[in-house]
């Protein structure tokens, strides 16, 4: 359980971004709009305008470098969790029909819902090199709750990990999902779990991660 759990690096990590994102992004915005305007007046001289252009790129620089940085590393995660997931699909076990029953976060997070076998799939970047790998069925649920219509919550019968958070703008979506899949019944050649199991090796090796235990 602690593994899954933020470290202190980690948590100062994610306070000194909010901070950055909240307070200093906006401050620089303002600084290089000031700049920039001061650039686009005429009576500026070769050298006010210099010094116009250094202060644009000396504030919005450090900005676009955050922009940038952030989106590559939401893509990255993207790619990471649709490879993973692509290893693990297949049509007697899970094999979502379309993409309204598949989420992925940019934060790191997928769930994907079966209606056809009744299995779920959840996937967690936690940090790199390691990640959750969760093969569910109904019967590992012990309930569910939506908040908001945007964040799901599966309890489940794992003492580790006892619930899973989804954040989806689908939220009320996959949880009326679930609940009309308890009415029927559903069968896998194997266990959906152990065929997950089956391929965590396969997994590890491939994108260099270790896959925390499920107790």
């Amino acid at each position: 359980m602690k593994e899954r759990l933020m470290t202190v690096r980690e948590t100062l990590w994610q306070v000194m971004t909010g901070i950055y994102t909240v307070f200093v992004m906006p401050l620089l915005f303002i600084m290089g709009l000031i700049f920039a305007l001061m650039l686009t007046s005429a009576s500026e001289t070769s050298a006010e305008k210099n010094e116009s252009i250094l202060g644009v790129l000396f504030f919005w620089g450090p900005m676009f470098i955050t922009v940038i940085l952030w989106a590559r590393g939401v893509r990255l995660r993207r790619n990471q969790l649709k490879k993973i997931v692509r290893l693990l699909k297949s049509q007697p076990y899970f094999s979502p029909v379309d993409e309204y029953h598949e989420v992925v976060n940019g934060s790191g997070v997928y769930f994907g819902i079966d209606t056809r076998n009744g299995t779920m799939l959840y996937v967690r970047l936690i940090r790199k090199g390691v990640v959750d790998i969760l093969g569910l069925t109904l019967g590992d649920l012990t309930r569910r709750e939506v908040e908001g219509k945007s964040k799901l919550r599966l309890y489940t019968r794992f003492t580790d990990p006892p619930c899973i958070e989804v954040r989806t703008a689908y939220g009320q979506r996959y949880f009326d999902m679930i609940g009309a899949m308890e009415c029927k019944s559903y069968r896998t050649p194997l266990p959906f779990a152990e065929y997950v199991n089956d391929h965590i090796m396969d997994i590890e090796r491939t994108f260099r991660v270790r896959r925390l235990a499920i107790s």
